[in-house]
C-alpha cells in the first residue's frame, strides 16, 4: 500500500506539470515515481526500511541483516538505472518531513535539467 507521503509526493509533481508512471515495473527497483520523457527515477524511501543513516536504530542480527540486503538492493538498482541512462533521486522520509518544498524544488531542477544531464 502506497503511503500518504508517496501520494502527497504525487500530488505536488502533478501541480509541476510533468507526466510520470507510477510504480513502474519494468525498470529496476520499481521506481516510485518514473519520468519517461526526462529518463528520471524518482524513489521514495522510508527511513527505517531502507536504512537510512539519519536515525540510530537498535536492530536485532536478524533486523540488521534484512535492512543490510535492502540497501544493497537498492544501490543496485540506482546502478542498473544508471547503466540504462537513468537518472534517479531518493526521497527519504526524514527530508521530506523537514523541508517537503526543498526536495519539490530539487526534483523540478532535476526534471528541467535531466536533458542535458543524459548528454553527458
Amino acid at each position: 500500500m502506497r503511503s500518504i507521503k508517496e501520494k502527497e509526493l504525487e500530488s505536488e509533481i502533478i501541480k509541476l506539470g510533468h507526466r510520470y508512471k507510477i510504480c513502474d515495473r519494468t525498470y529496476p527497483g520499481s521506481p516510485d515515481l518514473f519520468f519517461p520523457d526526462k529518463k528520471v527515477a524518482i524513489f521514495f524511501h522510508g527511513c527505517f526500511w531502507h536504512y537510512h543513516d539519519c536515525k540510530i536504530f537498535k536492530l536485532t542480527d536478524i533486523w540488521e541483516k534484512k535492512l543490510q540486503k535492502q540497501r544493497q538492493a537498492d544501490k543496485l538498482n540506482r546502478d542498473k538505472l544508471r547503466t540504462l541512462g537513468v537518472t534517479t533521486h531518493s526521497v527519504w522520509e526524514c527530508s521530506w518531513d523537514k523541508n517537503k518544498q526543498k526536495e519539490l524544488d530539487f526534483i523540478s531542477d532535476l526534471l528541467f535539467l535531466a536533458p542535458t544531464l543524459l548528454k553527458h
